[in-house]
């Protein structure tokens, strides 16, 4: 069993008991930022890791803002400084401060644990599920010198029943990062990784895991080292975190013992349940709005184009009206967006936040059109309870986000319907809208 008990990392060697926890001080400078020397794309077959292409030069965004810079699963907690390389550090706008002294506290294992390989799971930031990571961040201890690669991938799922199976993770292609031989350090390292032409694809349904391994060669885990852990506050789009985290403590051999290594990571401190620090940056869509709305079927209450190109309060109301028959539904808004003539997307988003204007028992269908096909697409769906509280919902492309795009015009089209799923309160019911926009993503 795994100690319920985790270094605390700050400012100055000593140990001292803090709310149940063994405590030591480890002082954090800029200088503990290390940069790779190369990156290759990879794969983990029966637990190890497969390369799956050639090295690549490993770039970093020294000197300049790195273009992927949207938070898409934050478990490091950063600010960035004036090169748009992360720190690691509090951010206020997750909620208050964890209270450790210097905000780039962080936990590891005392007495010293080698966890080189790690499952956990991952919450999204909405926007981002179905498109890819350009960049990584993580953190962790070197015990001794030696060389260090880094193997990282995503998962689609967060399998607690087979954590050893590729297939039921669901694992997208990795990546190794290559750091050369790196010495031991007083407090921990970090590193800000651009993956340049490789990336990390992110789950479609917002929610899956990512592995972790550290190697000294291929194949051949670390001797010394530990991943850093850290929690999502209330506000952080990562939160909440499954208490549930697969660590390899002892076999280092690329498999998970079971039950000993799967352990509850609520060790009582303030950020619980912990997590190995890891984080996930893309680079933002173009955002584009709609140039005309159609009220397919319904009732136009109140509101116009302006009431679905921001998110300001200003809201398109549309009303139940006449219906041709059962099957239909009462409320139908269709939406495009002209004169995009030079998108060519890997991905396309229709977002739209909206909310019931009348209580009761409702659901909300958001679809595109594909121009190849001269339909709405019946695939690429979102569907989901539509209440009185303001919410955000996705449809995302699958395949080829290009049949999206109209060929010449550039033009988008999206769709929301509304249905009564149940008891209303009112015969002749509303929907209100705050937006409708679509995410373009290169």
């Amino acid at each position: 069993m795994i100690p319920a008990s985790l270094l605390r990392h700050s400012a100055a060697w000593g140990i001292a008991l803090v709310a149940g926890i063994a405590s030591s001080q480890i002082p954090v400078a800029p200088e503990r930022r290390i940069e790779p020397v190369r990156i290759a794309p990879a794969m983990l077959v029966d637990g190890e890791v497969v390369q799956t292409g050639p090295w690549q030069a490993a770039g970093g965004q020294v000197g300049r803002a790195a273009a992927a810079n949207e938070i898409a699963f934050d478990l490091f907690e950063f600010l960035f400084d004036p090169d748009g390389k992360l720190y690691p550090d509090e951010v206020p706008g997750y909620g208050p401060s964890a209270g450790l002294g210097n905000p780039a506290t962080r936990y590891r294992y005392v007495p010293f644990k080698r966890n080189t390989m790690v499952y956990n799971d991952m919450k999204l930031k909405p926007e981002s599920a179905g498109a890819v990571a350009k960049r990584v961040a993580f953190a962790w201890v070197q015990g001794v010198a030696e060389p260090l690669r880094v193997f990282a991938a995503t998962t689609e799922n967060f399998n607690t029943a087979n954590p050893n199976s590729s297939q039921a993770r669901g694992d997208f292609t990795g990546v190794t990062i290559d750091f050369g031989t790196v010495p031991p350090g007083a407090g921990y390292y970090w590193a800000d990784v651009d993956l340049g032409t490789l990336s990390l694809a992110l789950p479609r349904d917002a929610n899956g895991g990512y592995v972790l391994q550290q190697l000294a060669a291929a194949n051949t885990f670390s001797t010394s080292n530990t991943f850093m852990m850290w929690g999502a506050k209330a506000q952080n789009p990562a939160a909440p975190q499954n208490p549930i985290e697969f660590q390899s403590l002892a076999l280092n051999n690329g498999t998970f013992s079971l039950p000993g290594d799967q352990v509850d990571t609520r060790f009582g401190t303030p950020v619980d349940p912990l997590g190995t620090m890891f984080a996930l940056l893309y680079e933002p869509p173009a955002t584009i709005a709609p140039t005309t709305f159609t009220v397919s079927l319904g009732r136009l209450a109140s509101g116009n184009l302006a009431s679905l190109q921001s998110t300001d309060g200003n809201m398109l109301r549309v009303c139940k009206f006449i219906v041709p028959n059962l099957v239909v539904p009462p409320v139908q808004v269709q939406v495009d967006s002209a004169s995009q003539p030079n998108l060519t997307p890997s991905l396309v988003k229709f977002r739209v936040t909206s909310r019931m204007g009348t209580t009761g028992l409702f659901s909300q269908t958001l679809d595109m059109f594909d121009w190849a096909g001269n339909r709405f697409d019946p695939v690429d769906t979102s569907t989901t309870v539509s209440n009185t509280t303001l919410k955000t919902d996705y449809a995302t492309s699958s395949g080829s986000a290009a049949r999206y795009v109209r060929t010449g015009s550039g033009t988008l089209r999206g769709r929301y319907q509304i249905r009564q799923t149940g008891p209303a309160s009112a015969l002749l019911w509303c929907q209100e809208t705050d937006q409708a926009q679509w995410l373009v993503f290169d």
